[in-house]
C-alpha cells in the first residue's frame, strides 16, 4: 500500500516548517505542540496508527473508484486534473498533527468589569467585608456606603479585566471551532504546498480541494458523513477567520501559549457564546454576502489591562511544566 515504503511525513513536515508558526498575515505566532512531540506520540503508538492508516487508505481507494463512474457537473474538475497528485498517507498523518494541534489554546476567562458589577447593584442597604481569615463584618452606615458608591462610580469606566481562570478550548469550546480550525488548517496547506493548481483567479482553492477539505471533516469525525455543502465550507473558513485568528500568545518559561481573552458576557452562562448559524437557517441580506455573518467574541483593545491574580499565574506555570518544550 502506499504507505510501505514511503515518507508520509512529508506533508506534517511542510506545514509545521511554512504554516504553524505563522498566520495568514505572516506574522510570527507560536503553539504549544511541536511536531517532534506529535511524532514521538505517534511512533509509541505505532501500529495501531498504522492500522488506522491502512483503513484510511482502503477508503480513499474504495472512494476513487466510485468517482470514476460518477457524472460530473459541467466544467467540473478532478484533482489530478488542476494538478494536485495527493498523497493520502501523507494526508492522513498531516490530518492527525491538525487534530492534535486543534486543542492546543487556552481561554483566559474574565471576571465582570467595574462598570457590569454596578449595573447589578440597584439601592445598597449594606456592605459585607470578608477578612482573610474568613470572617465578616456588615455595616449598613452611610458615611461608609456612600464614599464607596462614588469611588466605584470614578473607576466604572477603568478598562481594566482581571482573569477569573484559565481553561483549555477543549474543555469549553463548542464544535464549531474545532471545525473551523481543521478546515483552515488544511485548506492554508493545500493552498501554500501546491502553489501552480488550476485554480480561478481569486479563489483561495479550489472547489475540488474544498470537497476534499470537508471530505475529510467527515472522516475524521467533526462533521455527519453526509450533507456538507460548498456554502458549508465557506462558512467555517470565515468563521476561522473571526475567531480562530483572535488568539493572542502569552509567554511563560519560554513557551508561547495560544490564548484568547473572553469578556464575562461571552462565558457567563459557562458555555462560550459564539456560533455559526447552518445552511438552513435564515440570514439578512448582508450575512449572505458575507458580512456581519458570525456572532464572535467581544473583543479587548489595545488600551485594555490584564491583571493575573497569583492562583492563575500558578495554574499557567503548572501548564508550562506539562507542555512540551520542544
Amino acid at each position: 500500500m502506499e504507505y510501505e515504503n514511503t515518507d508520509y511525513t512529508e506533508y506534517a513536515k511542510f506545514f509545521a516548517e511554512n504554516i504553524q508558526h505563522t498566520n495568514a498575515d505572516g506574522e510570527n505566532v507560536y503553539s504549544a505542540l511541536r511536531y517532534t512531540q506529535f511524532l514521538k506520540d505517534w511512533n509509541e503508538n505505532l501500529d495501531l496508527n498504522i492500522n488506522e492508516l491502512k483503513v484510511f487508505l482502503e477508503k480513499c481507494e474504495e472512494n476513487e473508484k466510485k468517482s470514476l463512474t460518477k457524472e460530473r457537473k459541467k466544467g467540473e474538475k478532478t484533482l489530478q486534473e488542476r494538478g494536485i497528485d495527493i498523497s493520502y498517507a501523507n494526508l492522513f498523518f498531516l490530518c492527525r498533527y491538525i487534530i492534535a494541534l486543534n486543542g492546543s489554546w487556552y481561554l483566559a476567562l474574565l471576571k465582570p468589569t467595574v462598570s457590569q458589577t454596578l449595573e447589578l447593584i440597584n439601592d445598597i442597604e449594606k456592605i459585607e467585608f470578608i477578612n482573610k481569615d474568613g470572617s465578616s463584618v456588615g455595616t449598613d452606615l452611610w458615611g461608609i456606603i456612600n464614599p464607596i458608591k462614588s469611588i466605584l462610580k470614578t473607576i466604572a469606566e477603568d478598562s481594566t479585566y482581571e482573569v477569573e481562570d484559565i481553561v483549555s478550548v477543549k474543555e469549553w469550546s463548542n464544535k464549531e471551532i474545532f471545525q473551523a480550525d481543521f478546515v483552515y488548517c488544511l485548506s492554508r496547506f493545500l493552498r501554500k504546498f501546491f502553489l501552480q493548481a488550476d485554480r480561478r483567479k481569486n479563489a483561495y482553492i479550489s472547489e475540488s480541494e474544498q470537497q476534499l477539505v470537508l471530505d475529510m471533516l467527515s472522516y475524521f469525525g467533526f462533521a455527519p458523513k453526509e450533507g456538507l455543502t460548498k456554502m458549508r465550507y465557506r462558512q467555517l473558513m470565515m468563521y476561522a477567520k473571526d475567531v480562530v485568528e483572535s488568539f493572542s500568545y502569552f509567554e511563560i518559561d519560554g513557551i508561547e501559549f495560544p490564548i484568547s481573552f473572553v469578556k464575562h458576557e461571552d462565558w457567563k452562562d459557562r458555555k462560550l457564546n459564539y456560533i455559526i448559524k447552518s445552511d438552513k437557517e435564515d440570514r439578512t441580506k448582508e450575512e449572505r454576502v458575507g458580512t456581519n455573518y458570525n456572532k464572535v467574541l467581544n473583543q479587548l483593545s489595545v488600551n485594555d489591562t490584564i491583571i493575573f491574580p497569583q492562583k492563575v499565574k500558578e495554574k499557567l506555570e503548572n501548564i508550562a511544566n506539562l507542555s512540551p518544550k520542544c
